[in-house]
């Protein structure tokens, strides 16, 4: 298992697939919701509870792209995964891209220097399955 463990956080935000825990898509839609009022966007299409192969159909026959989010947070001194997420969300949703809670990785306590990470694997998973059509990180440095 995969736990952030800190001085003010031990909850946690992915399985063991480095997949989003779904108890935090609720989360997700809120945030999407309130970048697409922001933004002037109409988002009426997206039917949070709907079949995800439908939610993703109607984003595209909508005109969006989908995108995927890869989130990593090895200290307490990062930021956290919902901050990462929400700048992500909003910068996307202004530019007509969408997000689905279904398409966003972690790895939590997790190292960049790490070799086997199961977040960054999923991502992987995801792009060469052609599933997302665009990757939005929260920082890459080094």
């Amino acid at each position: 298992s995969q736990y952030r463990v800190g001085p003010q956080i031990s909850e946690r935000y992915f399985d063991d697939e480095g997949k989003l825990l779904p108890e935090h898509y609720f989360e997700v839609y809120e945030q999407i919701t309130e970048a697409a009022k922001r933004h002037g966007k109409v988002i009426c299409f997206l039917d949070q509870e709907g079949d995800f192969d439908k939610r993703v159909s109607d984003a595209k026959i909508n005109g969006w792209t989908i995108w995927a989010c890869y989130n990593r947070c090895s200290t307490d001194m990062q930021d956290s995964y919902m901050g990462q997420i929400g700048r992500g969300i909003d910068r996307a949703i202004q530019n007509d891209i969408m997000i689905f809670p279904e398409f966003i990785a972690g790895d939590e306590g997790k190292t960049g220097k790490a070799g086997n990470r199961v977040g960054l694997n999923t991502l992987k998973e995801w792009i060469v399955k052609k599933q997302i059509q665009v990757i939005i990180a929260f920082s890459v440095s080094r």
